[in-house]
């Protein structure tokens, strides 16, 4: 699954159509074939690095047709450069319990 912050409408859940082939084994076999490595590698890398290339591994097949290019237009978070430091913020506190 894709990871998405906390309150996020979450928009790669909504046009990416997951079964219940999305789990770790699937996820993996998917990251072996896109980055090149061999499968029994891919599990020992860092979280971070592996739902990278995984979320590349979709965007890289949905750029292969006209209507997956389209939909990743729509997708507001695909193109921001600049960090949301207010709603950073606004997340810190809520994990430390501060909300307010």
């Amino acid at each position: 699954m894709i990871p998405t912050i906390p309150g996020e409408s979450g928009e790669l859940d909504d046009i990416v159509d997951f079964t219940e082939d999305d789990n770790y084994a699937f996820m993996c076999s998917r990251v072996s074939k896109f980055s090149g490595s061999p499968y029994v590698e891919v599990g020992n890398l860092p979280c971070d690095e592996f739902l990278l290339l995984y979320k590349n591994s979709i965007i890289e097949q949905m750029l292969s047709t006209e209507e997956g290019r389209q939909k990743l237009k729509r997708i507001k978070r695909l193109t921001e450069t600049k960090c949301d430091l207010k709603g950073l913020r606004a997340l810190k506190k809520r994990l430390e319990g501060k909300e307010g």
